[in-house]
């Protein structure tokens, strides 16, 4: 039997969730919901669902829910949607507070449903790549650039980009935080426009991570120094670099590079992986996710509210406006 799906929200993200929602076998994507009446008539805008300004109405029909909506709105959106029993796949970050975000993660317990947040790089295929655990990670650094634009702007750089990296920075190492240092400032916004992290795990593990959103061109890399490997991630260009030792017989080790890379559309299998969650929750099934569950992405979210706390403390001790 198909599913029924609605997507609440179609900005940047939210129309490409309807384009590709439309397109998966098992799906009828029954409503989507703007409040704003333009939004239906972007090219990616499926014709045929149900195109309404009201949520409630767009879900009432749905067995699964994609919210694509403001950060503040997140909970005001998906929380009804849970207590009503159906799957929920919110875009990142969770929520804007852990308060909301924790009450999301309870309302899809209570109800028993599918709580995923769209941390979409886990899908990216330099991510997929990634054999994981991997052995120990030692040191991390993280650059996540890209020009200005208009969206997203009722957050900070944190929340709006450097999340992404914090939530694959808390899944590769596996190990609770012992202290976060920060700097950051406004630039173009009234918000922290670039930032930069320095962030210790219990085991050693230091992770350096910078993220900006009003650079000249757009960069997403990170680099993992691992105990017996060197991983290079290109988000952009979807491709890790390993570079390990390798004995020679009879001489020295000699460094050893290799390319990995794995095809598909980082969303499209984001939603497929959502789709095969709820559809086994409703058989009875385990559902193995490889995206953000709920529990995590307030984990994520918890660390980028550090973050943007010591940026505070950081300006209130040598003085500025980190806001």
């Amino acid at each position: 039997m198909n599913l029924r799906a609605a997507v609440i929200g179609l900005g940047h993200l939210g129309r490409h969730h309807a384009r590709i929602l439309d397109e998966i076998p098992g799906i009828d994507l029954v409503a989507i919901c703007d409040t704003d009446p333009a939004k239906f008539e972007q090219a990616e805008c499926p014709r045929g669902p149900l195109r309404t300004p009201d949520a409630g109405e767009a879900m009432a029909s749905a067995d699964l829910v994609v919210v694509a909506v403001p950060t503040l709105l997140h909970a005001e959106v998906a929380l009804p949607a849970l207590r009503t029993g159906r799957d929920v796949l919110v875009e990142k970050p969770l929520a804007s507070d852990m308060d909301s975000g924790l009450a999301m993660v309870e309302g899809a317990r209570e109800s028993a449903v599918s709580l995923l947040c769209g941390h979409v790089e886990r899908f990216n295929g330099a991510f997929r790549s990634l054999a994981l655990p991997l052995a120990g990670p030692r040191f991390v650094e993280g650059h996540r650039l890209a020009p200005f634009t208009a969206r997203s702007l009722d957050v900070d750089v944190v929340l709006d980009l450097m999340v992404h990296d914090l939530d694959l920075l808390l899944h590769l190492v596996g190990r609770p935080v012992v202290g976060v240092e920060a700097v950051g400032i406004p630039v173009i916004s009234s918000r922290v426009d670039i930032a930069n992290a320095r962030i210790t795990f219990e085991g050693g593990c230091v992770a350096n991570l910078t993220s900006s959103r009003v650079s000249e061109s757009a960069t997403r890399k990170l680099r993992v120094f691992d105990r017996d490997a060197y991983y290079s991630l290109d988000f952009k260009e979807g491709s890790a670099g390993v570079t390990r030792l390798v004995g020679l017989p009879g001489g020295p080790a000699r460094p050893v590079r290799e390319v990995l890379k794995e095809a598909g559309e980082p969303l499209r299998l984001e939603l497929e992986d959502f789709v095969a969650c709820a559809r086994a929750r409703r058989e009875g099934r385990p559902a193995a996710s490889r995206g953000a569950s709920g529990e995590e992405a307030l984990a994520a979210l918890g660390l980028a509210l550090e973050v943007r706390s010591a940026i505070g403390r950081h300006f209130a001790r040598f003085g500025g406006a980190g806001t």
